[in-house]
This record gives structure tokens, C-alpha cells and sequence, in this order.
């Protein structure tokens, strides 16, 4: 007999006497039991409590993920040809602190829109001065036919070098087709 099988002979011994004897508890151990169960309703009902105010702030944040995801932007909304759009330019981010002029550049078929200035509608491109204070550019396009336009915009700073070019889809949609 080697020393492992000596060593699981004594362990397995060990182990049987183990088994055989009888634990018991301690005198005050169901006083102590009977005295803890008071505490554990209380922090049952605690319990409870946070668990309700979890599900609420859960189906309360489910609620606004709901009515954000759903309601439509403006981006996806309904442009038609031969109706004024407002385009807003986002002028917000650190490379706009020194912008001060936006060139507007437009396709054929898209004119501006103005009703106290009649005359910019005859103009292919149009330079507008920026307030980056406000984070964007409100301007006007009218579009003579249906379908993508793509309108450039450069944005200048103060010695007129080009700080941004971007390229504004509008999709415009003949109003019969809908």
C-alpha cells in the first residue's frame, strides 16, 4: 500500500466520522431567529420599494425613448417643389468660433426665397454673414422641380479663406405624388 492510498484510506475515514456526529445549535439560536424576523420584513418592504421605483424609472425612460424615436424629425419631413423651405445650418463646433461669412451655392431649379428682398431669387449664389452665437443658419430655397438638389455651402472666416465646404441634400417631392 503506497502513501495515497493510506492518505484516501484516512480521509474517507475522517469524512465517515464526520457524518456520524450530530451538530447541534446553539440554546439562543431560535431566539435569535425569532428576534431577526421583524428586521427581515422591514427590509422586505424596503426591498419592495426601491424595486418599484426601478420599474418606473424603467417604463418612464421607456415611455421618452418611445415619443423621441417616433415623433419625425425635420429632416424627415415632407419638402415639395414650388413650396419654401427653411434650411438651418448647424454652425456649432470648434472650427466655427472664427466663421464669419457663409457662401451659399445653389443648383439650377433651386432659388432663394425672401419676401422682403424679391430680388435675391434671380441669384445663383448668396453670401451671408454668420452669428455663431445662435449655432446656425436659417436661409430659404425654393425648388422648381422635384427630386435631390445638392446645395454647397462654404464657410469663410474673417480673411475669407474657407474654414468648411459642405454639400446640403434637400430632397424635394412633386406635390401630385403624394
Amino acid at each position: 500500500m503506497d502513501q495515497n492510498e493510506k492518505t484516501e484510506l484516512q480521509s474517507k475515514a475522517a469524512f465517515a466520522r464526520l457524518r456520524s456526529t450530530e451538530i447541534e445549535p446553539s440554546p439562543f439560536f431560535k431566539q435569535r431567529v425569532l428576534a431577526n424576523l421583524p428586521k427581515e420584513k422591514a427590509g422586505r418592504r424596503e426591498l419592495w420599494f426601491w424595486r418599484a421605483t426601478a420599474a418606473s424609472s424603467l417604463c418612464a425612460f421607456a415611455a421618452l425613448a418611445i415619443v423621441h424615436f417616433s415623433t419625425p424629425k425635420a429632416s424627415q419631413s415632407q419638402v415639395f417643389s414650388n413650396e419654401a423651405y427653411v434650411v438651418q445650418l448647424d454652425l456649432s463646433g470648434e472650427g466655427m468660433k472664427t466663421a464669419q461669412v457663409a457662401e451659399i451655392i445653389l443648383p439650377e431649379d433651386v432659388r432663394f426665397v425672401s419676401k422682403s428682398h424679391p430680388e435675391i431669387s434671380e441669384l445663383r449664389s448668396l453670401k451671408l454673414p454668420v452669428n455663431v452665437a445662435l449655432g446656425r443658419l436659417p436661409f430659404v430655397v425654393k425648388s422648381d422641380r422635384a427630386g435631390v438638389k445638392d446645395l454647397k455651402v462654404r464657410i469663410l472666416g474673417a480673411d475669407g479663406y474657407v474654414l468648411e465646404e459642405r454639400t446640403v441634400n434637400v430632397s424635394f417631392a412633386d406635390k401630385r405624388a403624394t
